[in-house]
């Protein structure tokens, strides 16, 4: 597959909105997404960046797959180490810029909830659509279905269960209580999905009306 210059920036353009999404979800007050729930439980509990966690995490999913995949590795996958650090990065500075945003009423925690998972699933979309490197949270759980030669769809559903229980249990553990799980965690799950199938859908739309006025 050739890639060209516009996929890497599209690519890592989709990189800083997913940022972005992460900080809005989260400062939305209703938990964070599943697969961000151990870094933010951490990062809150003992006051470290949510970002420096995101990065060391994401790090940790492409060491995982280089151990799994070992010589099999495709050396184009090492990449990663440069989005872990980016989404980071990102994740930071958007809240420097976003941290003002902290929704008092329910109505309004929903909102920036829906806007952060419109915005997530856009991220998404432009990272599905450049096709040129794992995020490494999805690498991880690809590169286990591969091994284990269960479908994604299962290993997924486990490792974000799977971060989510550890997020309860450790909260449970250090302060005796739930610490960044909420309602906003499950419906989070249940709709970036369906908005990324919208995105999709609009822009292919969009492509296609493109082309039939172009051939006008």
């Amino acid at each position: 597959m050739e890639l060209k210059m516009k996929d890497y920036i599209l690519f890592f353009l989709s990189v800083i909105i997913i940022g972005a999404a992460i900080t809005l979800i989260t400062n939305a007050g209703m938990g964070a997404t599943a697969i961000t729930s151990l870094p933010f439980v951490i990062s809150e509990i003992w006051g470290i960046s949510f970002g420096f966690m995101t990065a060391l995490f994401n790090l940790l999913w492409v060491l995982l797959q280089i151990m799994i995949q070992r010589k099999n590795f495709p050396k184009i996958q090492l990449l990663q180490f440069i989005v872990s650090f980016l989404l980071g990065l990102s994740v930071d500075i958007s809240n420097l810029i976003l941290g003002g945003i902290n929704p008092k009423t329910y109505i309004n925690q929903i909102i920036i909830l829906v806007i952060g998972c419109l915005t997530m699933a856009f991220g998404i979309f432009l990272q599905l659509k450049a096709n040129v490197v794992y995020n490494p949270a999805e690498g991880i759980v690809t590169v286990i279905a591969e091994h284990t030669r269960y479908q994604f769809s299962t290993i997924k559903t486990i490792f974000d269960s799977t971060l989510v229980i550890l997020s309860i249990l450790l909260g449970l553990f250090v302060t005796g209580k739930v610490t960044g799980i909420r309602e906003g965690t499950i419906i989070s799950a249940l709709i970036i999905g369906p908005f990324t199938g919208m995105y999709r859908k609009l822009f292919n739309w969009a492509e296609e009306q493109t082309n039939e006025t172009g051939t006008v």
